[in-house]
């Protein structure tokens, strides 16, 4: 059922119904007059919270290894910045000087983009990888006549006093030697510059089918929005902070956490584990779950995340329903592999991999993945025609963005997918295989983007990686050294899950649009912003390497994840196989699936599961918060149930307050961990997805 300009008609019936009525958010879908002031002003606020961000992400990430302040896509560290932003505004309201509503947010959106490059998302894996072949390599494994010889000049640094300086620390008095790292790290970031621009061509790409045809939620978006209300100069004084649930609800986390922090200073404070808690320990004195098949579900986490229960609340109940219901879905397939006696399988990035649950449970969600990518951007054809059109000077003014950008989406997706390729081959890898790499890290971004932006998940992780796609579909006996060994050093600095801004993108836009901030605006802020967060988080990264050495810091950017990479290759390379007709019939039955899914999504009202819940169940992130997103599905369910949609209305404050009192809990142990000089003092969140 589509309408003829291409875009899916069913949707709009659906966004118009009871149902979805009456378990949206309330959220403003009209643009709101501007209130004035000069937009610069906020991006120049921002670009200030960004080089902050930058500097002090690596010290608490790699440093302090506490609280991280840029792991998910509402990131901590830009909701501390923003609460400041309106701190000082309080300061100034009487005053010509104070901000308005739209130099606040456009600050928001600034230093929201870049958040992730200090932390996973570039900076803290790029570098320390650029020197761990040369340092780690040894006799015994062989790494520097294997793989040395297949890495470029320009894309590493072999320098050995350089490389010792910086995993065990320079000698005093000594500077860090800049120029060398100069070259190889402007190299790498012209490569990431490109799947940015890429990235962002596809969110103008898909942007008005998300937002104006199937008018998605948005429900990290409307956080900011929610805070900022009406008020023309926003400020801890404006409504959302006068409401009394609010605080009620944010006093709860954030005595929690308070408590639980005293006991990691006094152990004779005690506080009962609300994190990490297993079903096997609820029936330890069972042996329901000792004996196959039912033991595999002995590891069900069950965590309390106040904020992510705070986000399930916003959501519309057939999306948090989905989450928790996919991950039991995964669990009851798991226990029936098992009892089949079809088992586990080897590991899943094996070459000689068996088949089992893990195999399956992986290359499912990949064929469902890649499924849906197609599935979106076939939706968005008739956007795509009218940039097109556009991109030639043939624009039919349908095409709703403000010009001239219009006529740049298409040049900038395919200039930077030419760049991304040139650039990679250049480098040594088969042409084939980067397309192939590039398709399975654009189907990931687009359908990670389609989640966030739908259900608000403040975490979506895989432990599938575009690298492994490649050893299945094509076979490491057709893959040549030089090329593989590109494959994974590509793969693991610049196509990492957090490397994907599109989340950021899209959130960025759904503020800009509800409050009349012009593209150019947000186009220049969010440029600028990536450009100063890479110079200096790469600064920052480097001197704390330098002053306290690489291998002092935390393990898996200086240590694991190096050791993680060449391993990883060493074990594909060392089995030649041919393409995994296996894993092709497995990708293609998840295909299937997925497109069963979405079919009666798309066509049934009644249908109460939401389709990207399979490719969210049993994953990294899934596994650690689906038992909070189940509890925000069942108190909404019930206050709908009960006091309605008024009653659900009230608590939306309380909701929100949740989330407040969990990150300023964040925000005071970081300070007391930091003045105290505490190491792995981590209040939220307590797993580190990777």
């Amino acid at each position: 059922m589509s309408s003829t300009d291409g875009h899916d008609s069913f949707d709009e019936i659906r966004a118009n119904s009871p149902r979805h009525l009456a378990q949206s958010p309330a959220e403003t879908t009209q643009p709101i007059a501007p209130a004035g002031g000069s937009p610069w002003r906020g991006v120049v606020v921002g670009l200030v919270g960004v080089a902050f961000l930058s500097s002090i992400i690596p010290y608490v990430d790699v440093y302090l290894q506490a609280s991280p302040l840029a792991s998910n896509f509402l990131p901590t560290g830009v909701f501390l910045c923003f609460l400041a932003i309106l701190g000082v505004n309080t300061l100034l309201r009487s005053g010509r000087l104070a901000l308005t509503r739209q130099e606040v947010l456009l600050a928001y959106i600034t230093m929201l983009v870049p958040s992730a490059i200090p932390a996973e998302g570039l900076a803290t894996r790029l570098i320390p990888t650029l020197v761990g072949l040369t340092y780690y390599a040894t006799p015994a494994n062989e790494w520097l006549m294997l793989y040395a010889r297949h890495v470029p000049d320009w894309m590493a640094i072999t320098h050995k006093t350089t490389v010792l300086w910086f995993f065990e620390g320079a000698p005093k008095g000594v500077s860090i030697p800049y120029e060398l790292w100069i070259e190889p790290l402007a190299w790498w970031t012209t490569l990431v510059f490109s799947l940015y621009l890429i990235l962002m061509s596809l969110t103008s790409v898909l942007r008005h089918q998300w937002m104006d045809a199937e008018r998605l939620q948005f429900p990290l978006a409307q956080i900011p929005l929610t805070i900022v209300g009406d008020d023309p100069h926003p400020s801890w004084a404006s409504e959302f902070f006068r409401n009394r649930y609010v605080w009620i609800a944010a006093a709860i986390p954030f005595a929690l956490h308070g408590i639980a922090g005293l006991a990691q200073y006094f152990p004779a404070v005690t506080v009962p584990s609300l994190s990490g808690v297993q079903l096997g320990s609820f029936m330890s004195g069972s042996t329901f779950l000792m004996d196959p098949p039912f033991n595999v579900l002995r590891d069900i986490k069950f965590n309390l995340y106040w904020s992510v229960l705070g986000v399930s609340y916003l959501l519309r109940a057939e999306v948090s329903l989905s989450v928790w219901v996919f991950e039991w879905v995964y669990a009851v397939e798991e226990v029936l592999f098992h009892a089949t006696g079809i088992g586990g399988g080897t590991q899943s990035w094996s070459p000689l991999h068996t088949f089992g649950y893990d195999l399956a449970s992986r290359y499912q969600k990949v064929g469902a993945t890649l499924l849906a990518a197609a599935f979106f951007l076939y939706l968005a054809r008739g956007r795509i025609r009218e940039l097109c059109r556009a991109a030639l000077g043939r624009s039919t003014g349908i095409v709703r963005d403000e010009p001239p950008y219009e006529g740049w989406v298409i040049w900038g997706l395919l200039g930077g997918t030419a760049f991304f390729l040139g650039w990679t081959t250049s480098a040594g890898m088969d042409v084939l295989v980067s397309v192939l790499l590039l398709i399975f890290f654009l189907a990931i971004a687009i359908v990670a983007a389609r989640i966030v932006a739908a259900t608000g998940l403040l975490w979506v992780y895989d432990s599938f990686v575009p690298m492994h796609g490649v050893s299945k579909v094509m076979g490491t006996a057709r893959i040549t050294p030089q090329t593989y060994t590109m494959v994974g050093f590509i793969d693991f600095v610049a196509l990492f899950d957090r490397s994907n801004i599109m989340p950021q993108q899209f959130d960025s836009l759904k503020i800009a649009h509800s409050n009349r901030i012009t593209q150019k605006h947000v186009l220049v802020g969010v440029a600028l912003g990536i450009l100063v967060a890479c110079v200096v988080s790469y600064v920052a990264i480097l001197n704390l390497a330098y002053d306290h050495g690489g291998i002092n810091l935390q393990d898996w950017p200086f240590r694991g994840g190096t050791n993680w990479l060449w391993k990883r290759i060493a074990a594909l390379r060392r089995h030649m196989v041919f393409t995994d007709w296996t894993v092709l019939a497995t990708m293609a039955g998840g295909a299937l699936a997925m497109g069963g899914l979405l079919f009666v999504h798309r066509h049934f009202l009644w249908w109460p599961i939401y389709p990207l819940g399979f490719v969210i169940g049993d994953t990294v992130a899934s596994r650690q918060i689906w038992f909070p997103v189940f509890l925000g599905w069942l108190v909404k369910t019930l206050v709908q149930k009960f006091g309605g949609q008024r009653g659900y209305t009230n608590l939306r404050p309380a909701a929100m307050g949740l989330i407040l009192g969990e990150f300023l809990a964040v925000l005071v142990w970081l300070v007391v961990a930091a003045v105290l000089g505490r190491i792995d003092h981590k209040v939220f969140p307590v797993f580190a997805p990777s």
